[in-house]
């Protein structure tokens, strides 16, 4: 008797507890409003949709013949959280964004050497050469140390851009932060520290010595000595005119005979209507970073969307019959994670621009025979959740309450800027600590056009130690969790399921022929040349039979 009654206790306890992990969302008697589109109570909705997207996944090509151009887009900080928010955002939760409609999906390991949650510069040493890098160091092997001048030397690596520019391919890159920063800087450069941005930033370190100033090279040096990119984007200004050596090397650049320098949107339209295969194309469009998409017109009206600055740069390099490497970065979508803020710093608006910018790119080439990659270098402690209903504002709160009285915002961060703790006295004047209530700041969230400066709630308040960084800025950490990847083209099957980050390079390398895999069976042009569907089978086989003909007929 008494064991059965400790069953039912103990049956009584885990419903309880079941009751408080999976809650009613609705109150009692609370009408129900309907959000969705009504075909989706019906059955028959969903057995189409299933069937219709069974037809398109049977129809998936798998084209194994020779890339003659690749584009790899990287989301900077994109990862699982912000393609779904941003989705939200974009169309809503059924929608499909231009780079979920690529092909074929995978997860890539974001890890560094070092790090368990990686930084920007060792990530993209991994999807740029093809090898995993140590945090902070950018275009070396782990055998390099962060800030350790002396470390980086031999122990440099080559980019994908690098060996597509040396087997004939024009190349170049776009990015909506400085161009030298720690994303574009894997395709060019080779550095023990990401921020080595200029002489004077090198000169500021603590850790360079006066041999290690005579040595290594800045970021921006690198960059302007690496002349043989065809297309270069972005912003970073500063760090080519305030420099120790005195040199202004965006005046360099102006004088140079093979290079159309440009520094506005404006110029950057003119510039489109006379392009040529042999003339580079530079823009440099801002000081520091480009302006955030949210209030890029009221702010920088003249500084070109992404867009327009990726459909400049395939026009250029589509110019070369021999193909081309692009790679363009939505940079800012990481920064704005860093600050909490999902709509100015506009971690969804600008995910919302770059995912615009792929459906465009895509248009403009044929996928048979370019090879698009869309990735991300790592995550954010950025989450989506609190119950929110179909429909709701994501910036807003959920149907989850909290033991203040309401409801918990569906965006948050696990640390960075956004905690706020207030001091509340209650009616009995007891002083109590709470977080700042929705209610209290609604008019910032509850708009159409969300208030700029919306702060997500943030679990724990972090900062920036970089000893020798003045900034002392509170700042969001990365997450180290998995980031998705998207592909379609030549070899982009390859990229289903779980993955090194390195291989997003190896990948890329081995449909163009180039580097290590310029020698593999399908990069015989007379082997793989394709038909009107991207397979290289029937032509294949057409000339085998030509070849059994002719051979007959000759005995």
């Amino acid at each position: 008797m008494k064991l059965s009654s400790l069953f039912l206790g103990l049956s009584a306890i885990v419903e309880a507890h079941d009751e408080e992990y999976h809650p009613s969302i609705r109150k009692k008697g609370e009408k129900i409003e309907v959000t969705w589109p009504v075909e989706e109570e019906k059955e028959g909705y969903w057995r189409d949709v299933g069937k219709e997207r069974l037809r398109k996944m049977q129809q998936k090509p798998e084209i194994k013949g020779k890339a003659k151009n690749a584009i790899l887009f990287i989301g900077d900080g994109m990862g699982v959280p912000s393609v779904t928010a941003g989705r939200i955002l974009a169309g809503g939760e059924g929608h499909v964004s231009s780079m979920e409609s690529l092909d074929y999906t995978g997860l890539v390991k974001t890890y560094n050497v070092d790090y368990q949650t990686p930084d920007s510069a060792g990530t993209a040493t991994a999807y740029l050469t093809g090898v995993k890098g140590n945090y902070g160091t950018v275009g070396i092997t782990a055998a390099g140390r962060r800030g350790d001048c002396q470390s980086q030397l031999g122990n440099e690596v080559q980019s994908v851009l690098e060996k597509a520019k040396a087997a004939g391919k024009s190349v170049g890159f776009v990015t909506t932060t400085y161009v030298n920063h720690a994303s574009p800087s894997g395709v060019f450069g080779k550095s023990a520290e990401r921020t080595w941005y200029s002489d004077k930033r090198m000169k500021q370190d603590p850790n360079v010595s006066d041999k290690d100033m005579e040595d290594c090279k800045d970021l921006a040096l690198q960059l302007f000595e690496h002349d043989d990119i065809d297309v270069i984007m972005g912003g970073g200004r500063e760090f080519f005119v305030d420099r120790l050596d005195g040199r202004n090397l965006i005046q360099e650049w102006k004088d140079d005979g093979n290079v159309t320098l440009v520094e506005t949107e404006s110029e950057l339209r003119k510039a489109m209507d006379n392009l040529t295969l042999e003339q580079r194309l530079i823009g440099i469009y801002a000081d520091r970073h480009l302006e955030y998409e949210y209030v890029r017109e009221k702010f920088a009206p003249e500084e070109p969307q992404l867009r327009l600055m990726a459909e400049a740069a395939i026009k250029k390099l589509s110019l070369n019959p021999n193909g081309f490497y692009l790679f363009v970065e939505g940079g800012k979508i990481d920064l704005a994670h860093h600050d909490t803020m999902p709509v100015n710093d506009g971690s969804l608006y600008d995910w919302k621009e770059f995912d615009t910018m792929i459906g465009n790119s895509l248009e403009m080439v044929n996928l048979n025979e370019t090879i698009v990659m869309v990735s991300a270098d790592h995550s954010h402690t950025f989450s989506i959740g609190a119950y929110g209903k179909r429909g709701e504002n994501i910036f807003g709160p959920g149907s989850q309450t909290s033991p203040d009285g309401e409801n918990v915002m569906i965006l948050g961060y696990a640390n960075g800027p956004g905690y706020n703790i207030h001091e509340k006295t209650d009616q009995y004047g007891n002083v109590t600590c709470g977080r700042r209530l929705p209610s209290e700041y609604s008019d910032e969230w509850d708009t159409d056009k969300p208030f700029a400066d919306l702060l997500a709630p943030t679990a724990v308040r972090t900062y920036s130690d970089e000893s020798w960084d003045p900034s002392g800025e509170y700042i969001e950490t990365h997450g180290a969790e998995d980031v998705p990847v998207y592909a379609q083209g030549p070899w982009a099957h390859l990229m289903t399921g779980t993955h090194e980050q390195v291989m997003v390079a190896h990948v890329m390398e081995f449909a163009l022929c180039i580097g290590d895999y310029a020698e593999e069976p399908h990069c015989n042009e007379a082997e793989t040349e394709k038909d009107e569907d991207g397979s290289a089978s029937g032509k294949i086989l057409s000339s085998m039979i030509i070849m059994f003909l002719g051979l007959l007929f000759m005995n």
